[in-house]
């Protein structure tokens, strides 16, 4: 961190004891014809998270699923940093999206994201906050006869809004987003990674991004090379026996791979 103190974490399964369930007998005979009890290996009911701190210290909690959402005992510390987080298969909250650029228009900043909106959509001429059934969404002009809602316009700009008002409102922080090409068109992708390029180092944010996709990180590549600050690093994982390496490439390196056709993914 920017203390340079070193945290580690460590994600462990909270695992059951197998259960033994008894039918009773005129139930199983309706079911089965095996007269013993039916064991069965109920699903992990958690997660035990270990933060341990350089220096020796460390803190274990046990995150668990509650009627109102993940529940953390104890409670964490702190986050040292903003910090955000996109999965690949979740779908965009809408709400908490509408909040983020809310927040943006707040301080005058909606245009840097509204500028990288348009590389995927070209026909986009603004973006507005619509209250519909008490709730607010994102709405966006198209040029038609009524504003388009942003859910409509594709998951491609769907993930892009996610990521790029994430990288807004997490200053000095840092964003992680799963198979970030996901719903992204190749052919636009040298200039949607200059946007995204300006757009970390404005507000200062590290993005960590994984990717299966060697478009992708040949249009990383020379969006960055483009960019007059190659600030980018290739983290290729191996397994070697039983542990995983990570492989760094620098640009020199990663030039030379790409000429060459390489597999880097």
């Amino acid at each position: 961190d920017s203390s340079d103190e070193l945290r580690t974490l460590r994600l462990r399964f909270i695992q059951p004891d197998s259960t033994i369930i008894q039918w009773d007998q005129p139930l199983q005979e309706k079911i089965t014809e095996k007269k013993s009890p039916i064991s069965t290996e109920l699903t992990p009911s958690g997660l035990e998270l270990e933060q341990e701190i350089e220096g020796g210290r460390s803190k274990v909690f046990q995150a668990k699923i509650a009627p109102s959402g993940v529940k953390i005992e104890p409670p964490p510390d702190p986050i040292p940093f903003p910090c955000h987080f996109l999965t690949a298969r979740m779908r965009p909250n809408a709400v908490h999206e509408t909040e983020l650029y809310g927040r943006l228009e707040v301080e005058k900043q909606e245009q840097v994201i509204f500028d990288i909106l348009k590389i995927v959509e070209p026909r986009l001429k603004r973006l507005t906050v619509i209250v519909m059934g008490g709730t607010p969404t994102l709405h966006g002009d198209l040029g038609f006869g009524r504003l388009i809602p942003l859910s409509f316009m594709g998951d491609g700009m769907g993930r892009l809004m996610s990521l790029v008002t994430a990288i807004a409102n997490s200053s000095d922080g840092v964003v992680l987003f799963d198979e970030i090409e996901n719903g992204i068109h190749y052919s636009i992708m040298t200039d949607l990674w200059l946007g995204i390029a300006e757009l970390a180092r404005k507000f200062n944010v590290q993005i960590f991004g994984t990717t299966h996709s060697f478009e992708c990180i040949t249009a990383v590549h020379k969006a960055f090379q483009k960019s007059g600050t190659y600030d980018f690093r290739l983290h290729r994982l191996d397994r070697v026996d039983d542990s995983i390496k990570a492989h760094i490439f620098d640009e020199e390196m990663l030039e030379a791979v790409l000429r060459a056709g390489w597999e880097v993914r």
